[in-house]
């Protein structure tokens, strides 16, 4: 099995990380897990991707260089109910 590091952007949550760079949803939990989280905490400022599930998915954002960051912070989301 091999390991890529790869850092953690602004607003991303590990559901994020794991569709960005190993193209399934499902790898959110192996990567909190290495980074001794849990999928609902911030993830640190570097993350272990332990394997690529679909190289399709994870070749179509580096080529369309698009990079998920869905995390709302408490303040966007008090703002967003005013």
């Amino acid at each position: 099995m091999r390991i890529m590091k790869v850092r953690v952007l602004d607003g991303q949550t590990f559901f994020d990380l794991a569709v960005r760079h190993a193209g399934d949803v499902a790898a959110a939990y192996q990567i909190a897990l290495l980074a001794g989280r849990s999928v609902t905490d911030t993830p640190p400022t570097e993350v272990e991707i332990p394997t690529v599930i679909n190289p399709t998915v994870v070749a179509y954002f580096a080529t369309e260089q698009i990079e998920p960051a869905t995390m709302m912070i408490d303040e966007e989301i008090d703002s967003k109910l005013l």
